[in-house]
C-alpha cells in the first residue's frame, strides 16, 4: 500500500488548490515559513495523528480539505484496490472513502486494522520529546508499543466480572453477548449483501463516466474542427529568451559540426573510423599511432645533437690548442738568462693575459645576449598563445556579459529590441543597474530597496528623455540626470547601522541619483536590531538578506526575486577588466621580446670562431709564461694535433647529416602526428558536440513545454467556442483521473447510455434498505474471540482467576518479546549511526541507556548526540511495527553532515514511503522525488522540481 496523489485545498497557508503526484521517497524543500510542515501536518490529519492539537484550518467561508489516493493493492486497508480518502475541515472534521461518508471511528477501525499506529509521524519536536524522555517515560513508551494496554483491559475486565454481586448477572452478560453474536452474524450477511450492491454500482458508475468521457471526446473533436484560433505573438518573457538562446546555440553546434565532419571528409576514412573504433575502445589514451614514433626520434634526436655538441666542443679545443702552439712556433720565447728581466717579461706577458681574459669576459657576454636569441623567440610563441586565449575568453566573457544584461532586461520587462535601439542613442547613459557597482554583501539589500528602479535608462538631460519617448514602443522609465536632486539631510550616527547609498561608491556625477533610488535606507546586519533601530530613530532599515523595516511600520520579508543574475553580470565585468589588464601586460611584454629579437638579429655569424681565436692567444700567452717560468715545456706536436683536428672536423659534418635526417623524420612524423591529433580532437569534439546538442534539445523540448503550461494558466480573452473548450478538457481531465487511465481514445463501453441508468436506478433502490446501515468489518478472529470470551464467563471464578494469571504471563512475555527486538533493532541503527555500541536496559519498570557500557545522562548531551539517540529509538520501534509510510518533519535539523549521511541511507535502503521535509542537502540523495514549497503573498504553493533544482535551491536555505 502506498500514496499516489496528495491533494489540499484552504488548510493552513494553501488557499489555492494543489495537487501533486508522489513517489516512493519524496522530500519537500524551501524557505523557512513557506508552508512545508503544514503539508506534512495536512496528511497527519488525515491520517488522525495529533487530534489533541487540532489543526489550525482557516477561518473563512470556504472549508478546508484533505485528500489523498492510495493504492491498495497489496490489500492492506479492507477497500478497493485503489481509493481515495478525503478529510474536509469546517465546524468540525468530516471524512470520506471514494465519495461515501465515514465516521472518526470507523476510519480509526481501518487505520488499525491496517497497522497504522502513530509512530510513523515523527513531526517537529518529537525527536527532541523521545531524547528527554526519563527511564520511566520510555518503559511507558515501549509498553503501548507492545500492546500491554490491550491486557491491562482485558484483565480490568475479568476483575469486574469477579466483582459482581450474584451469578445472575453474569448470566445476563452471557445472554447479552449472545444476542450481540446473533447481530454481528445478520450485518455480516447484510454487510456481504451491501458489499454487492456497492460492487455493481460502482462498475455501473464506471461505465457512465467512461460513456461521459467519450462524449466529451466527441465534443471537444467537433470544436476543433470547427475553430480557427488566430496566432497570436505573446512576449513570454525569460522563457522565450531561453528558447531562442538555446536554438542559437544549437544551430552553432550543428554548424560546428557540420565543418568538423567536412574536415574529417579530407582525411582517410580508414583512419577516422580507427580513430573512432580506438576512442570506443580504449577511451582518449594512446589513439595516435604516431606517438611512439615521435617520441622515439625525439630521444634520437636529442642523443645526437648531445654527440654532436661534444664533437664541437672537442673540435673548438683542438682548434684553439692548434692556433696556439702555431703562434708558439712562429714567434718563438727567447729565454734569457737575467732573471730580472725574464720576470719583467712575465710581468707584461701576465698584464697583457689579463687584459685579453678582461677582452673575452665581454665578448662572451654579448655572445651570451645573442645565444638568447632561441629563448626569446620560444617566450615570444608562448606569450602569442596566451594573448590569443585571453581574447578568446574576453569574447566568451563578453557574450555572457550580454547575456546576463538581456536576461536582466526580461525580469525588468524591458524589450531588448528597445534597449538596443536606445543605448546607443545620444545622450544616453545606461541602465541603472550597469552605473553602479555594488558590493557583493550588499546585492540582497540594494535590489530589495532599488527593485523596478534597476530597469530605468538613464539620460543626460529631460530634453533626450522627451526626445526618446516619441520613439519607444511601449512602456519605458526614463531618469534625466540634470533633473535629479537630493534634498540636504543629516546623517544618523549609530554604531550598527549605516547609510545604504553611502556604503556604495560610485562617480560624483551618479551620487544624486543613488541617493534617489536608495530612498534613505540604512543597512543593518540582522533582523532583531534592524527593527529596533527603526522604531527607536523611526528611519528606513533593510537588513543584508533583503528585510525591510519601514519607518510607517511595516515590514517586507523574504524579498524572492533573485539576484543571481546581477551577481554573475557583476563577476562577469570584474572578470572582463582582470583580462584587460593581463592583455595590455602580455602586449607589452610582446613588444619588449620583439626589441630584443631584433637586436639578436643583428649578431655576427663568425662571433663563435672570434671568441676561439680569443681563446687561443689566452692559450698562447699562459704557454709562453709558463715557459719562460719553467724553462721548458710539454706540448703535442703539431702535426699530429692538426691531423686530430681535421678528423674532428669531418666527424662534424656526418653527424650534421644524421640530425638533419632524423630532424625531417621527426618533421614527416609531427606533421602526421598533429594531423591525426587535429582528426582526434575533431571526433572528439563531434561527439562531445552530439551530446551538448541532445542536451540542448532536452533543454528547449522543457522550455517548450513550460512556456506552454505558462500560456494555458494564462487568463486571456478567447472567444465563446475556446472557452467552452477549455471547459471540456478540465472535465475531460477530471474524470480521467477519477476514472484512472491515461489515453482519452482508447474508451470502450460495454452497455447503452439508458442501459445503465436503468441498472444504477434499481441498484440504488435496493441499496435504500441499507439507509442509515454504518458499514463495519467484521472479522473471524473477532468471533472468536466473543466465543473464547463467552466460555470463559461460563466457567467458575477460579478459571477466571487463571485467566487473569495467564493474561499477566502475556502481558509479561509480550513486552519482553517487544523490548528484546527494540533493543536489538536500536543498537543496530545505533551503530549504523555512530560505529559505536549502545544498549537498552530494563530496571525496575524503567529503561536505561548505555553507550559504550557506561550510562548516558542525556540532558548533558549535546542536541546531535541527543538526535541520534532519539532516531535510533524511533527507528528500532518503527522497524518492530513497520508502518507502509512515513512523515518525517524536520529530523535532520540538529545533525551534522556525516549523521545526515548515514540517516539518508537508511531511509534509501527502507522498502516504505516516507514524507520528509529538510534543510539538509545531504537528505536529496535517499529521495526519488522532489517538491519545492514556495510562499508568495502569505499563500503556500507546491510543485515537482529537478533533483538539479533541489540541490540548488536547498544550498541558499542551509
Amino acid at each position: 500500500m502506498f500514496i499516489k496523489r496528495i491533494e489540499v485545498e484552504n488548510f493552513k497557508s494553501f488557499f489555492a488548490r494543489q495537487s501533486i503526484q508522489v513517489g516512493r521517497k519524496n522530500i519537500f524543500i524551501g524557505k523557512n515559513g513557506s508552508g512545508k510542515s503544514n503539508l506534512l501536518t495536512a496528511l497527519s490529519a488525515l491520517f488522525l495523528y495529533g487530534e489533541e492539537r487540532r489543526p489550525q484550518h482557516n477561518n473563512n467561508e470556504e472549508p478546508s480539505s484533505v485528500e489523498v489516493e492510495v493504492d491498495n493493492s497489496d490489500r492492506r486497508f479492507l477497500l478497493p484496490s485503489t481509493f481515495v480518502l478525503k478529510a474536509i475541515f469546517k465546524d468540525g472534521p468530516e471524512f470520506i472513502i471514494n465519495d461515501k461518508p465515514i465516521s472518526k471511528e470507523e476510519l480509526r477501525g481501518l487505520l488499525e486494522n491496517a497497522g497504522f499506529t502513530h509512530e510513523c509521524f515523527v513531526m517537529q519536536g518529537k525527536v527532541n520529546d523521545i531524547a528527554l524522555m526519563n527511564s520511566k517515560e520510555r518503559f511507558k513508551l515501549i509498553s503501548r508499543i507492545a500492546g500491554v494496554e490491550k491486557y491491562e483491559d482485558s484483565k480490568a475486565l475479568a476483575i469486574s466480572l469477579l466483582n459482581e454481586e450474584s451469578e445472575e448477572k453474569i448470566e445476563a452478560l452471557i445472554e447479552k453477548i449472545e444476542l450481540k453474536m446473533k447481530i454481528s452474524e445478520e450485518y455480516k450477511r447484510k454487510a456481504e449483501e451491501y458489499d454487492k450492491l456497492c460492487k455493481s454500482k460502482a462498475e455501473a458508475e464506471f461505465e457512465l463516466l467512461n460513456y461521459e468521457l467519450k462524449e466529451l471526446n466527441d465534443e471537444i473533436g467537433s470544436i476543433e474542427i470547427g475553430q480557427t484560433v488566430r496566432a497570436a505573438e505573446q512576449d513570454e518573457g525569460m522563457l522565450e529568451f531561453e528558447i531562442r538562446a538555446c536554438k542559437e546555440e544549437m544551430d552553432k553546434l550543428a554548424l560546428k559540426i557540420n565543418e568538423t565532419e567536412e574536415f574529417l571528409e579530407k582525411f582517410d576514412r580508414m583512419i577516422v573510423n580507427q580513430i573512432k573504433e580506438k576512442l570506443a575502445k580504449d577511451g582518449p589514451n594512446n589513439i595516435n599511432p604516431y606517438d611512439h614514433k615521435v617520441s622515439v626520434l625525439s630521444k634520437a634526436q636529442l642523443e645526437t645533437v648531445q654527440k654532436l655538441e661534444e664533437e664541437e666542443k672537442k673540435e673548438k679545443e683542438k682548434y684553439i690548442e692548434l692556433k696556439a702552439l702555431r703562434f708558439l712556433d712562429a714567434l718563438p720565447v727567447k729565454v734569457s738568462s737575467d732573471a730580472a728581466r725574464i720576470d719583467e717579461e712575465i710581468r707584461i706577458l701576465e698584464e697583457q693575459l689579463r687584459i685579453k681574459r678582461e677582452e673575452i669576459r665581454n665578448f662572451k657576454s654579448d655572445f651570451q645576449s645573442k645565444e638568447n636569441y632561441k629563448s626569446l623567440i620560444s617566450q615570444r610563441k608562448q606569450l602569442w598563445i596566451k594573448d590569443k586565449q585571453i581574447k578568446e575568453e574576453l569574447k566568451s566573457i563578453g557574450e555572457s556579459e550580454k547575456s546576463c544584461e538581456n536576461k536582466i532586461l526580461y525580469l525588468g520587462k524591458l524589450s531588448i529590441n528597445i534597449y538596443e535601439m536606445l543605448k546607443n542613442s545620444a545622450g544616453v547613459v545606461g541602465t541603472v543597474f550597469s552605473l553602479f557597482d555594488i558590493p557583493d554583501n550588499l546585492l540582497d539589500a540594494f535590489e530589495a530597496v532599488t527593485r523596478n528602479s534597476l530597469f530605468w535608462i538613464v539620460v543626460e538631460d529631460d530634453e533626450v528623455a522627451t526626445k526618446l519617448v516619441d520613439n519607444v514602443e511601449g512602456r519605458v522609465t526614463f531618469v534625466a540626470l540634470n533633473r535629479v536632486s537630493t534634498r540636504t539631510r543629516s546623517r544618523i550616527r549609530i554604531e550598527s547601522v549605516h547609510s545604504l547609498s553611502d556604503s556604495i561608491e560610485c562617480d560624483q556625477k551618479y551620487k544624486n541619483l543613488l541617493e534617489m533610488i536608495c530612498r534613505d535606507y540604512y543597512v543593518s546586519s540582522n533582523a532583531t536590531s534592524a527593527l529596533e533601530i527603526s522604531e527607536k530613530y523611526n528611519i528606513n532599515v533593510v537588513t543584508l538578506e533583503g528585510d525591510i523595516f519601514s519607518k510607517n511600520g511595516t515590514i517586507t520579508g523574504g524579498y524572492e526575486n533573485s539576484n543571481q543574475i546581477l551577481k554573475e553580470l557583476k563577476n562577469c565585468k570584474r572578470r572582463m577588466r582582470e583580462l584587460k589588464e593581463e592583455l595590455r601586460k602580455t602586449t607589452g611584454e610582446i613588444s619588449a621580446i620583439n626589441e630584443k629579437v631584433k637586436y639578436s638579429e643583428l649578431g655576427n655569424e663568425d662571433d663563435s670562431r672570434v671568441l676561439d681565436n680569443l681563446h687561443a692567444v689566452e692559450r698562447y700567452l699562459s704557454l709562453k709564461i709558463e715557459l719562460l717560468r719553467s724553462k721548458r715545456i710539454v706540448v703535442p706536436e703539431i702535426p699530429e694535433l692538426e691531423m686530430e683536428h681535421l678528423q674532428a672536423q669531418e666527424r662534424i659534418p656526418k653527424i650534421r647529416l644524421e640530425l638533419e635526417s632524423i630532424e625531417s623524420q621527426m618533421a614527416r612524423a609531427s606533421e602526421k602526428k598533429m594531423k591525426i591529433d587535429e582528426a582526434i580532437q575533431k571526433v572528439k569534439l563531434i561527439e562531445s558536440s552530439a551530446v551538448e546538442l541532445e542536451n540542448l534539445k532536452s533543454k528547449e523540448k522543457s522550455l517548450i513545454d513550460s512556456l506552454y503550461l505558462k500560456k494555458a494558466n494564462e487568463n486571456i480573452e478567447e472567444s465563446s467556442k475556446l472557452q467552452r473548450k477549455h471547459l471540456l478538457i478540465d472535465r475531460r481531465t477530471h474524470l480521467m483521473r477519477k476514472i484512472g487511465v491515461s489515453d482519452f481514445k482508447s474508451i470502450f463501453i460495454k452497455h447503452s447510455k439508458d442501459e445503465l441508468i436503468s441498472s444504477l436506478k434499481e441498484i440504488n433502490k435496493k441499496l435504500k434498505v441499507y439507509s442509515g446501515f454504518s458499514k463495519r468489518e467484521i472479522l473471524d478472529d473477532q468471533r472468536s474471540e466473543l466465543r473464547q470470551r463467552l466460555e470463559e464467563l461460563r466457567i467458575s471464578k477460579s478459571k477466571i482467576l487463571e485467566f487473569i494469571s495467564t493474561l499477566d504471563r502475556k502481558k509479561e512475555d509480550t513486552f519482553n518479546l517487544s523490548f528484546s527486538m527494540i533493543s536489538d533493532n536500536y543498537s543496530f541503527f545505533f551503530r549504523k549511526f555512530t560505529g559505536k555500541s549502545s544498549n537498552l536496559h530494563l530496571r525496575n519498570e524503567g529503561i536505561d541507556i548505555t553507550v559504550d557500557g557506561r550510562t548516558c545522562d542525556l540532558p548533558s548531551m549535546s542536541g546531535g548526540q541527543k538526535t541520534v539517540i532519539a532516531l535510533s529509538i524511533i527507528f528500532a520501534i518503527q522497524k518492530n511495527d513497520p508502518s507502509p509510510f512515513y512523515v518525517f518533519d524536520e529530523i535532520d535539523a540538529n545533525l551534522d553532515m556525516e549523521h545526515c549521511l548515514r540517516l539518508s541511507e537508511i531511509i534509501r535502503e527502507s522498502s516504505s514511503q516516507y514524507f520528509i521535509s529538510t534543510f539538509k542537502a545531504e537528505m536529496i540523495e535517499a529521495c526519488d522525488r522532489y517538491y519545492g514549497v514556495i510562499s508568495r503573498d502569505k499563500q503556500s504553493y507546491v510543485d515537482e522540481i529537478s533533483k538539479e533544482l533541489a540541490c540548488e535551491t536547498i544550498r541558499p536555505a542551509q
